[in-house]
């Protein structure tokens, strides 16, 4: 792998917005030569393989096109596929991931922000935030004679995981130590909004930091991927 090497996007229509930000593409210029294709639907797959086949690094995310599994026989200069954001299925072919080429997809990147949203779900759920909000559009504050809403006050709280995206680690750790008091039983939230520099976006984020984490955290990627493969 040079020194400096050549990452490559192939989008299947326009590079999405919400992952290719400009201080991201700033960011992961640092890393090596980023070259952004778009309209890769427009390609054949013969032809999306000789594209991605020039690059050592290909890099996916929301909206990317689909990689041709002939790759997998013929990978060109590929050496290392580096998916970022959203499921890889439909992109990213079983025979490439079963095959000599790395890939990785973004782990517990997200694990803060989905944490906190699973956090602001329940609590909206148990306040019954939806009905408030709609009776206060129509002009008056004070909930209906019917109206029902809950609190956390003596209960205990479960987490019942369907997926790894749940990140239950996280969501308990948001729940108990960021922003949670557990004293007597009386659950008392606390509003504050902690960053750390290995979680996922939150309210505190500036844009340009979520851009410098993604990029640091392919660079690390990429770093080990070199190591893996001397």
């Amino acid at each position: 792998m040079s020194r400096r090497p050549r990452l490559l996007h192939l989008a299947q229509n326009k590079a999405d917005p919400r992952a290719w930000t400009g201080a991201f593409r700033a960011a992961i210029a640092e890393i090596g030569d980023l070259q952004v294709v778009e309209d890769g639907d427009n390609l054949s797959d013969d032809e999306a393989a000789q594209v991605i086949g020039d690059c050592e690094i290909l890099v996916t995310s929301w909206g990317a096109r689909a990689i041709p599994g002939s790759l997998a026989k013929d990978p060109g200069a590929l050496t290392y596929i580096c998916h970022l954001t959203g499921a890889l299925r439909q992109m990213i072919p079983v025979e490439l991931i079963e095959s000599s080429i790395p890939v990785t997809n973004w782990g517990d990147a997200p694990a803060r922000a989905v944490a906190e949203g699973a956090v602001t779900l329940l609590l909206a759920s148990l306040k019954s935030l939806r009905p408030r909000m709609q009776r206060i559009a129509e002009g008056d504050w004070r909930p209906t004679d019917d109206f029902r809403s809950g609190m956390l006050n003596r209960l205990d709280l479960g987490v019942w995981r369907r997926s790894r995206i749940v990140h239950v680690r996280r969501l308990i750790d948001l729940v108990v130590e960021h922003h949670a008091l557990i004293v007597s039983g009386l659950v008392q939230m606390v509003v504050v909004s902690r960053l750390d520099d290995g979680g996922g976006a939150s309210l505190g984020d500036r844009p340009l930091d979520r851009a410098q984490r993604r990029a640091r955290r392919l660079r690390q990627c990429i770093e080990l991927v070199a190591v893996l493969l001397r």
